[in-house]
């Protein structure tokens, strides 16, 4: 009866297993953009200087895209000046975790588009992370994450 029972529970896992496999024809869903150069920077700063760092997109298809960004995470000192700006347009300054804007639209595969971070730290031995999600608005499942840590120094 016990060689029995351990039969058929390996019976069932092993078609609990295969019941859980990919059907051959499930569709398989491709990011419609891609980072060029990586997606996390880490900066030193001196004070009272402007420092920019860029982050490329790179649009993977064949058709124009239109991706959101919302900030996800803004740690850096309210003193320092700066801002961030994504392909077409400018927040105007570092704008709040929550904030969400629109880029424009990449026309065609290998069109590129950017955010950026400009950050002039006004007091040295201060830091912190600005965090970005970069989704497409037609698919906003398909999203990445691209971040700055930056520190000032004197």
């Amino acid at each position: 009866m016990s060689k029995f029972k351990i039969a058929l529970f390996l019976l069932a896992g092993v078609l609990t297993f295969t019941s859980c496999e990919k059907e051959d024809n499930d569709p398989v869903i491709e990011s419609s953009f891609d980072w060029v150069d990586g997606n996390v920077f880490t900066n030193n700063v001196t004070i009272d200087s402007s420092n920019v760092s860029t982050i490329k997109i790179k649009n993977t298809t064949n058709d124009s895209i239109i991706l959101m960004v919302e900030v996800l995470e803004n740690t850096i000192p309210t003193m320092w000046m700066g801002m961030v700006c994504i392909t077409g347009i400018c927040f105007g300054e570092l704008p709040v975790a929550g904030t969400e804007l629109e880029m424009w639209a990449f026309t065609a595969q290998d069109d590129y588009g950017y955010v950026r971070l400009t950050v002039n730290p006004m007091v040295a031995g201060q830091g912190g992370t600005i965090k970005l999600k970069i989704y497409d608005v037609a698919n906003p499942s398909d999203s990445k994450t691209c971040s700055w840590t930056v520190t000032s120094i004197n």
